[in-house]
């Protein structure tokens, strides 16, 4: 099945005057989707026209897996799953909407990274630790890159950083040429 063949779908979800946001998000966004798979759409609507929606939705020649809540309940929903929407989804419908993603997830992206230093002689091995970590030399304390970003080491060859500072830990872990891995998260 092609995008193409739920344009009818959304054209027809979209009739509905309460219907402010359409959205595609799982496999189908992400262009992993199967034949098998579900088409997994957010509307954003008001409740009174929640069966008229899930009639429209159950009509079709394929399977779609809708969440369907209104202004109010989007709130109080899921931040997983609204995190996940937001991250993946792509927009298939929207009018007059407005979302202020912090307020309604509470939560900021993070990046989580896992490193090794294996491939480091000690002395480069301690700048590259004075440099993320910091270090102090005398009475004299001087933050490393990690402390600046606003982040934590979690353990050994793992740090945790806000997502908005993921290119200057990145750039550092490249000057090293140490290999890395990232997670992103919203905590």
């Amino acid at each position: 099945m092609e995008m193409k063949e739920i344009e009818p779908l959304v054209e027809e979800l979209s009739g509905i005057p309460s219907v402010r946001l359409i959205v595609l998000y799982g496999s189908w966004a992400k262009k992993e989707a199967s034949r098998k798979s579900d088409i997994d759409l957010f509307i954003l609507a008001g409740r009174r026209d929640r069966e008229r929606i899930e009639d429209i939705v159950s009509k079709g020649d394929f399977r779609v897996q809708p969440v369907i809540r209104s202004p109010a309940e989007l709130r109080t929903m899921d931040s997983g799953l609204l995190a996940n929407i937001l991250k993946d989804g792509k927009i298939l419908y929207v009018k007059n909407f407005e979302l202020d993603v912090s307020k309604i997830l509470k939560q900021k992206p993070v990046a989580i990274y896992n490193f090794k230093l294996n491939n480091l002689n000690q002395q480069t091995k301690r700048k590259f630790n004075s440099a993320l970590y910091g270090t102090k030399i005398k009475k004299y304390t001087y933050t490393g890159m990690l402390g600046d970003a606003g982040g934590l080491q979690l353990g050994r060859g793992c740090i945790l950083i806000p997502e908005n500072k993921r290119k200057q830990i990145e750039s550092l872990f490249d000057s090293y040429k140490i290999k890395h891995e990232k997670i992103t998260a919203w905590v």
